[in-house]
């Protein structure tokens, strides 16, 4: 059945426990319409993976701050006209929060928290602390953004898949009654 495939998706904005409202009442609907837990959503992160911390650093204030910018721009966060969306309260906070930093452009260190960035062992770590607060997930990674260098993307993609992928390769999904088959 074509439908047992579909999954919900969220983009990484900021702090998840903001988003919990949302996402449990996502799951509450799911399971009153199809009487089985939803499968494990998928959340969207920018993803910044070096061994050396002050290269995570130097590219998350570069290049993750670039795209940043960009995507405040491309959607308007700081315009009013989402606080009428209530599907878009995630951006009407976004603004507001940019707003209180003084723009955009200071604004994206609030945004980190919510995306996988860090070493290895720090990115790992919060992808657990994630997972404890929303439950399970899947991972779509971004490593290409803001211009940076594909040799740059390349050695963090290389990174991530040595020493973070086993790691979440190796852990199990809560699939109690579920419903969806196991792949």
């Amino acid at each position: 059945m074509l439908f047992r495939s579909l999954k919900t998706l969220r983009f990484s904005q900021g702090d998840w426990s903001k988003a919990l409202p949302e996402i449990n009442g996502y799951r509450e609907t799911f399971r009153k319409l199809h009487g089985k837990k939803a499968p494990p959503f998928i959340i969207s992160d920018f993803m910044v993976c070096f061994d050396d911390p002050a290269k995570v650093t130097e590219a998350t204030d570069k290049y993750f701050a670039a795209q940043f910018q960009q995507v405040a721009t491309h959607y308007e966060f700081m315009s009013p006209h989402f606080k009428e969306l209530p599907s878009y309260s995630t951006y009407a906070y976004m603004g507001e929060a940019a707003a209180a930093r003084g723009g955009a452009h200071n604004a994206y260190k609030d945004y980190i928290g919510g995306n996988l960035i860090g070493t290895p062992d720090e990115l790992y770590e919060k992808h657990l602390e994630r997972k404890r607060m929303v439950g399970d997930y899947e991972i779509i990674a971004n490593f290409s953004f803001g211009g940076m260098p594909y040799e740059m993307v390349y050695e963090q993609m290389k990174v991530f898949a040595d020493k973070v992928m086993p790691r979440l390769k190796a852990e199990t999904f809560d699939d109690e009654d579920e419903g969806v088959p196991a792949e």
